[in-house]
């Protein structure tokens, strides 16, 4: 695998409003980052299995339900 890893993204629950409104993706703000946790790491990675990390919004080549990075587009681990 070298340089990539394959992540589970993690879904952020519906969020609604006060009045009970469903906020859609597009109401979120554009700062959000996507979050994912680490399944599987190449032999170059710093981060480990199990590890829940912060990526580039439109990084990576989706495959099912994972998503499989290099290792340059994690951005930070969440602690």
């Amino acid at each position: 695998m070298g340089d990539r890893l394959i992540i589970e993204p993690i879904k952020e629950k519906e969020k609604k409003t006060a009045g009970g409104i469903i906020i859609p993706d597009m109401g979120k703000k554009e700062g959000e980052t996507p979050q994912g946790k680490v399944l599987e790491v190449g032999e170059k990675s710093l981060v480990k299995k199990g590890d829940t990390v912060y990526y580039h919004k439109h990084a990576g080549t989706e495959i099912d339900k994972y998503l499989i990075l290099r290792i340059d587009d994690i951005l930070c681990l969440k602690v």
